[in-house]
Formats: structure tokens, sequence, C-alpha cells
């Protein structure tokens, strides 16, 4: 998780941006398996369903608690604000899977996830 910089809407809470994006690979004048000249690109999936569990929450234990359920918007982000202090989990659903990441609010911070599939 990345710390970013500038004034929080609420100092006493948390803001979190969680970034969704798919890597690409263009290989157009590699051929069979040229490795140098590859390039990579993360394109910003939107319309992702994201969700914030309040605790550190596994894929079992998932269908016994109530999430905050978020949807990422043309850039692939989503913004959450006011998180109290403690722990979370992210999951994020997509048609290519799910991911879900653990992390534990600051008081007065501001932070950045970035999921990629």
């Amino acid at each position: 998780m990345e710390e970013t910089q500038g004034i929080l809407s609420n100092p006493s809470a948390c803001e979190l941006m969680v970034r969704v994006s798919l890597i690409s690979w263009n290989n157009e004048n590699c051929g069979d398996g040229c490795i140098v000249g590859t390039q990579q690109f993360a394109l910003p999936m939107a319309n992702v369903h994201v969700m914030l569990y309040a605790g550190h929450i596994d894929d079992m234990s998932q269908t016994f608690a109530t999430p905050e359920r978020f949807q990422t918007d043309s850039d692939g982000r989503v913004m959450i604000y006011d998180l109290r202090e403690g722990p979370y989990t992210i999951f994020v659903d997509t048609p290519l899977g799910q991911q879900s990441r653990q992390l534990h609010a600051r008081k007065g911070e501001r932070a950045t996830l970035e999921i990629a599939f």
C-alpha cells in the first residue's frame, strides 16, 4: 500500500483509493518469443466490483460478513472515505477472477492500493 500526500477530507479518519488494472503486453514486433522490446501497459478496469470488509476476512468467512460495496469508475478507481483505524480486507471481483488484499488503516492516513490482473 502506497501512502499519498494531500489534505484529508477528515483528518481523524483514513482515506483509501483502490485502483484496479489489467496488465497487458505488446509483442507486435517480436514474432516468436522476443523478450527485448516488449512493452507493458496497465489498462484501467472500469465497472469492477470492490468489496470492503472490516477486519481480516478470508475466502471462507466472506460469506458470513457484510461488506461495503463499490464499483470502479472509468479510470479503474474507487475512493473510500472516513475509514476508522483498524484492519480491513478488500475483495475485487472481475471477469478475470477475484483478488483480495488485507490492510490496516491508520488515523490521518491517505493510501493507494493497486490491484492488477
